[in-house]
């Protein structure tokens, strides 16, 4: 499975967050993090693929 990065944009590029924490994250740093998605959500949301692709 791809591992992906957080990417949190500011407000002045369209996203939702405060510029102090808009930011990209890398899905290899420190904190290992992971997503976690509901089987069922997978199932019924075509904009979810669970295969990471």
């Amino acid at each position: 499975m791809e591992s992906r990065s957080v990417v949190r944009k500011g407000f002045a590029d369209g996203g939702n967050a405060h510029i102090s924490i808009a930011k990209t994250i890398p899905a290899d740093g420190a904190n290992k993090w992971t997503w976690d998605v509901r089987l069922n959500e997978t199932d019924y949301n075509d904009e979810l693929d669970p295969t990471g692709k």
